[in-house]
């Protein structure tokens, strides 16, 4: 007697899963990440401009210090 996949599930009482799981598991992303966002914008303590413009800053100091290091390494070499 030969018994496939179904036969066995069907004989413990078990359901054969489809595919729904991958649009379930991208909805509850999706519904994760709207919900993060407005929670985030809730309790941001600056505007989004103030925002910005802080991190603009502070890449420029942090590019800065590259090209420092980057110099100092340079003349060391030399």
């Amino acid at each position: 007697m030969r018994f496939n996949k179904s036969d066995i599930l069907d004989a413990l009482g078990i359901e054969q899963q489809s595919n729904d799981w991958i649009v379930h598991s991208l909805a509850g992303f999706g519904i994760g990440c709207v919900v993060g966002a407005a929670v985030a914008m809730l309790v941001a303590p600056k505007s989004g401009q103030e925002l910005r413009e802080d991190l603009t800053e502070r890449g420029r100091d942090l590019f800065q210090r590259g090209k420092e290091l980057v110099n100092e390494k340079t003349t060391e070499q030399h």
